[in-house]
């Protein structure tokens, strides 16, 4: 009896972890099929994107060449490092110089105070933004030649406060870059398309932020969130309790991932895991829902093995398939067929690795940034963590 009660509650989650993956994918198809609110008017404000550099990204240079390709004709491209010596300011001086027309600009340094070395480096780019519009983009990511203009079509809607985008992996090689790739199509896409039709406000996502100059002023610039790791959302939030509206594109944007191991995408996505569950414990809880493949393969397991109810395994077995077809569809409108059926292939992987990261996000609570350790509290606010005796012992050794 006791193993009969297991298996059905291993079966229900199973059925509904699936379909509620199944209708998270069906959000990403919404958002993106439906058009922008507006086409291109006779009012082009001028567009300064922010690119915060640290290091040299996979693609660097294809990166930010996308942004020189844009089809608007008034924007600004201020990119930027806190060391002056950084190698990636080398390789934005060589798509400055392949593109001489392009409005970029090159500065280094950051504002003191704050704890999250991105924030501090974006309040120092904004100080020379001069745009109605101001985005934020990471420097891993790749953009359509439509961006801008589709985000400037947005914020043509006066009550529009901010813009952000869904994002999906390019370039995967090797296994963590598949990984990585099909858990930002799958995993990651679906989570902030739900938010986008279901949830109060969009989950904004910090690759790409697009602000009305004016949203940005009301919220207290970026400096007001340089003690929060979750700088993304929270500005998200903030934007929309001053009374904007938030949206998420149709448009998605790319994040090469050539050469990702599996090291670095689990740690990437223990991280995430650990701000969302300090932004919501009941949120993060319910994530468990949208990794619905270990689930339902071990109903199915279970169920053939002991002989359970065809009706049950049924059930599985068809929400099984109802996620798996809502996945690849969207899989190959964005990857093609080749590329989706890899990515498919390597989804075992990604959903098993995917459950343990979750269970290790409940158990996580410290970051290391430039040599400094930091604990994150409620909100992702960042507290920084004194160093142990031993630690400076061995620091004054050195």
């Amino acid at each position: 009896m006791a193993l009969l009660g297991g298996y059905l509650v291993l079966a229900t989650l199973a059925t509904l972890s699936c379909l509620a993956a199944a209708g998270a994918q069906l959000c990403v198809w919404w958002v993106s099929r439906r058009n922008s609110t507006q086409s291109r008017t006779a009012l082009e404000p001028l567009v300064s994107i922010l690119k915060p550099l640290k290091g040299v990204d996979a693609s660097l240079a294809e990166n930010l060449e996308s942004f020189c390709r844009q089809d608007y004709p008034d924007l600004e491209l201020i990119v930027g490092a806190a060391d002056p010596e950084d190698p990636a300011l080398d390789v934005a001086r060589a798509v400055r110089r392949k593109f001489p027309r392009a409005r970029l600009r090159i500065v280094s340094g950051e504002r003191a105070g704050g704890a999250n070395p991105k924030v501090r480096n974006l309040a120092n780019l904004c100080d020379y933004a001069q745009g109605q519009i101001v985005v934020v983009s990471d420097s891993n990511v790749r953009v359509p030649s439509g961006y801008v203009s589709e985000i400037v079509a947005i914020l043509g809607e006066p009550k529009l406060g901010l813009v952000t985008h869904l994002i999906a992996g390019a370039d995967a090689r090797g296994l963590g870059g598949l990984c990585e790739s099909a858990r930002l199509l799958g995993f990651v896409a679906g989570g902030v398309a739900l938010a986008e039709v279901v949830g109060s406000h969009p989950c904004v996502v910090g690759k790409s932020m697009a602000f009305r100059r004016s949203a940005l002023r009301d919220i207290g610039g970026f400096e007001a969130f340089a003690m929060v790791l979750a700088e993304d959302y929270l500005m998200g939030k903030a934007v929309a309790d001053a009374g904007y509206g938030v949206r998420t594109a149709r448009l998605t944007i790319d994040t090469p991932c050539p050469s990702w191991t599996v090291r670095e995408f689990v740690a990437r996505h223990v991280r995430w895991c650990m701000l969302r569950r300090s932004l919501s414990v009941t949120a993060f809880a319910f994530e468990i829902l949208l990794l619905p493949l270990p689930w339902a393969a071990s109903a199915l397991l279970w169920g053939n093995f002991q002989g359970r109810s065809r009706v049950s395994l049924a059930f599985v077995g068809a929400s099984l398939g109802v996620w798996l077809a809502a996945y690849g569809f969207n899989a190959f409108r964005r990857h093609g067929a080749s590329r989706a059926l890899v990515t498919l292939m390597a989804m075992p992987i990604e959903q098993t690795l995917g459950l343990l990261i979750w269970a290790q996000g409940w158990f996580i609570s410290q970051v290391s940034w430039r040599g400094r350790d930091y604990r994150v509290t409620a909100g992702t606010r960042l507290v920084a963590m004194q160093p142990s005796n031993v630690a400076v012992a061995l620091r004054q050794a050195a």
